[in-house]
């Protein structure tokens, strides 16, 4: 991972109530750093399906193609990664709309 998302991480965290062991549990995850990477160049609400492609083709072994993979992949980011960022307060996640704010 590039020195970039680590710097993000940072950022997003140093407003919160976060300790420095509960931003280490929250980033150990890479899947949740290639989250907040690909979040990085958006300004605007992203679509579950559009993150999970992205974080598909960033993650080595990933097919976006693979549906099965693809369901695997959105099943975790919702009911895992994005509410565990939402909750740290580095996101905003509706899992009701699947969208996702910067």
């Amino acid at each position: 991972m590039t020195d970039t998302t680590t710097d993000r991480s940072t950022e997003f965290t140093s407003s919160g109530n976060c300790s420095d062991a509960d931003r280490y549990l929250l980033f150990r995850s890479e899947r949740r750093r290639l989250v907040l990477d690909v979040l990085s160049t958006e300004s605007t609400a992203v679509a579950l399906d559009e993150l999970a492609a992205e974080v598909a083709a960033r993650e080595s072994g990933l097919d976006a193609a693979d549906e099965q993979a693809m369901e695997r992949l959105k099943t975790t980011l919702h009911h895992n990664h994005l509410p565990k960022l939402a909750d740290s307060n580095v996101l905003d996640y509706d899992p009701t709309s699947h969208r996702i704010e910067p």
